[in-house]
């Protein structure tokens, strides 16, 4: 089976504040994971 994965930067616009948080999208056979570059905000990546 062939494994497809797509990778891009994008940014997140967090709830109730002005501020967005950067973040690198992977998508593996169309399962997406989202990963901050650095917690940031009271945000934790995971």
């Amino acid at each position: 089976m062939h494994t497809v994965k797509t990778e891009f930067n994008g940014g997140i616009k967090l709830r109730y504040r002005l501020e967005s948080a950067s973040c690198k999208v992977t998508i593996v056979d169309a399962v997406a994971s989202i990963n901050l570059g650095k917690p940031e905000f009271g945000v934790t990546a995971g």
